[in-house]
């Protein structure tokens, strides 16, 4: 979710009307700034960054929030203290707007210390809300956005800038319960896996939308397509970067559309499919580094295809463009199996086999009958029917069943969770030291402590995670628990205001994830992990080598120029902004739209590198 106007950065005092200030008998301290607000600046360098102020609108009525009651208290101590909101609006910000770079809201009357106190609402969480007054009738709310002026014994010492971050509470990495599989290597090939994806890229020609069915024959072979099924097919298709945006992306489609066409004809059931399209400006600007023709790198995207019009320079490059004309293909199969069609012979084949201690055949079967379950061909009381005796050969099956009875249901909500510790408690009594039970178990336990501590507590749990060495689990997955243990242990630590030891623990988080196998979301979850905390720092060097990389994830990058606002005459960050561009321009222009109408704030416009952005791009 987005808290919006939740500030994130303190912009440096800009000048505001000297009218507006006297009519209000405020003043400016100007250059006696040190000495008139020394006390707020004494007060705002000290407090934890963790501290943050907003503004929120409620049915036109102005309210300025305060996440901590005691850093409220230090900054607003004194007769004349107090704030002040002010109106900007959006038409003083744009393409044909004069001189913005003083910014010249509407001024509304500041509250002080013994009004404030009068109208302070005390809400959750310990934060402080003050009613602050009514939203002028003349304005728009959907075009309008507050600053704040924090006052000092009637100076004004302070002027907020308020941003729309994406402010999501922090998340857990993915804890994936352990299944029991059939291992490859002590099984012959009839029971290879049941699921699996292959990933696999098909040239296109110039301008074609067809593909040489040579190019995915060897596919077909290598995979036995007669054992597999295509679930379903995700497909990003490119194109080189030169000629017209609207063509290029319909020669995108067609190429998507051939393959989708091509795979389909090998099989009955139909497959699902999903299709990304786009030029291909990443591996363009890779492939043109240290060429003659790097200036480009420079230039636009709009000067760059003027400039490869030229027909030497497009000859030159045909042999760059050529490797960009793509599709990148993901295919998740599912294996056949002979008695698909017959639930009753297959329940009777999965009981022989336990019964023969055929035991991994029988995971196997177990797989299949899970994959049919969640594809709805066979009811969930079909596993009621199944017969497994209770004894240690067993134990696997039997974790099996316990994980897939709740992960068929997604909700992960507290009574959910109980329901499982109790189910995995049960099965670490029937089958003691049985180190899969165990960790599943300490997941489960896990997950239920971000909620609360009726199920374990931070002892139990370092206990339990410490314990799971010694039962012989891989040390990856135990550094993934102690990651997430790390994570929620900040947000006790944070509500306890243990401000100095959650710090350490953030910084223990930041040693330890590189060690972990992690993908682009994942990478965005230990971003906005440190950026809850206002540790903008951490949240940065989480990402910024990854932005550039080709295959970024597109949230990976918004994420990165939002956390840089106040960057942005930084190389790098501007380097992310026209990426970005590139990505998903709509989505960029979004951005640079009002508060109200879900922008992060039309204000950034003051900004001469993201007005160009905005009126190049988005002016329309």
């Amino acid at each position: 979710m987005r808290i919006a106007l939740f500030v994130i950065f303190l912009f440096p005092a800009i000048l505001i009307a000297q009218e507006n200030l006297e009519d209000y008998n405020l003043k400016d301290p100007g250059e006696k700034s040190g000495k008139k607000c020394k006390k707020c600046q004494k007060v705002y360098n000290s407090i934890p960054k963790e501290f943050r102020v907003g503004i929120s609108l409620e049915n036109r009525t102005i309210f300025i929030n305060f996440t901590h009651q005691d850093y409220y208290d230090l900054i607003f101590d004194k007769k004349w203290d107090g704030v002040a909101v002010e109106v900007v609006t959006s038409d003083q910000f744009g393409c044909n707007v004069g001189n913005y770079e003083k910014l010249r809201g509407f001024l509304m009357a500041p509250m002080f210390k013994k009004e404030m106190l009068k109208n302070k609402i005390e809400t959750i969480n310990e934060y402080v809300s003050i009613c602050y007054g009514t939203f002028p009738d003349n304005f728009d709310p959907l075009e309008t956005e507050f600053n704040l002026l924090t006052i000092q014994k009637k100076y004004w010492c302070n002027y907020n800038h308020f941003v729309n971050l994406d402010d999501n509470l922090w998340e857990l990495l993915e804890m994936g319960l352990y299944k029991d599989t059939v291992p490859k290597s002590t099984i012959i090939k009839k029971y290879e896996e049941v699921v699996k994806k292959i990933r696999f890229s098909v040239p296109f020609e110039k301008s074609k939308t067809e593909f040489k069915k040579e190019d995915i024959k060897p596919l077909y072979d290598s995979l036995n397509l007669t054992d597999f099924n295509i679930k379903k097919i995700r497909i990003r298709a490119y194109s080189s970067i030169e000629g017209n945006e609207r063509k290029n992306k319909a020669l995108q489609i067609g190429r998507a559309n051939s393959i989708i066409e091509a795979l389909q004809t090998y099989q009955t059931p139909e497959m699902l499919s999903e299709v990304v399209v786009g030029e291909n400006w990443s591996a363009f600007r890779k492939d043109i580094k240290g060429t003659e023709y790097e200036y480009l790198l420079q230039l636009p995207k709009e000067e760059v295809k003027i400039e490869i019009e030229n027909k030497k320079i497009s000859e030159d490059l045909e042999p760059i463009f050529e490797k960009h004309r793509k599709a990148e293909i993901e295919l998740s199969l599912q294996k056949r199996f002979e008695y698909d069609e017959n639930p009753e012979g297959m329940k009777i084949f999965f009981n022989q086999k336990i019964k023969d201690g055929k035991i991994e055949e029988a995971l196997y079967l177990q797989q299949i009958i899970f994959e049919k379950i969640k594809s709805n061909e066979l009811p969930e009381s079909f596993i009621g029917t199944l017969e497994v005796p209770k004894i240690s050969e067993s134990a696997s099956l039997y974790n099996n069943f316990a994980i897939f009875g709740f992960t068929s249901n997604e909700s992960e909500k507290m009574l959910e969770l109980q329901e499982q510790i109790s189910a995995f408690n049960k099965l670490a009594e029937l089958f003691p030291g049985n180190a899969k039970i165990n960790y599943n178990l300490t997941v489960l336990k896990l997950k239920s402590w971000r909620y609360g501590e009726s199920e374990t507590n931070e002892l139990d749990l370092k206990e339990s995670i410490k314990a799971l060495g010694n039962l012989g689990i891989d040390k990856s997955l135990i550094n993934r628990l102690k990651l997430n243990y790390n994570i929620i242990l900040s947000y006790y630590l944070f509500k306890r205001q243990e401000f100095k030891k959650k710090d350490r623990v953030m910084k223990e988080v930041f040693r330890n994830y590189r060690n972990l196998e992690l993908d682009d979301n994942q990478i965005l979850i230990i971003a906005k992990y440190f950026a809850s905390y206002s540790n903008f720092e951490l949240a940065n060097a989480v990402l910024e080598k990854r932005v550039f990389e080709i295959g970024v994830n597109n949230d990976l990058v918004f994420y990165f120029i939002e956390l840089n606002l106040k960057d942005l005459k930084k190389k790098n960050v501007q380097a992310a902004w026209m990426k970005a561009l590139e990505m998903d321009r709509e989505r960029v222009c979004k951005m640079l739209l009002p508060i109200p109408k879900g922008g992060i704030s039309f204000q950034l416009l003051a900004d001469s590198f993201l007005n160009q952005i905005f009126c190049k791009n988005c002016n329309n």
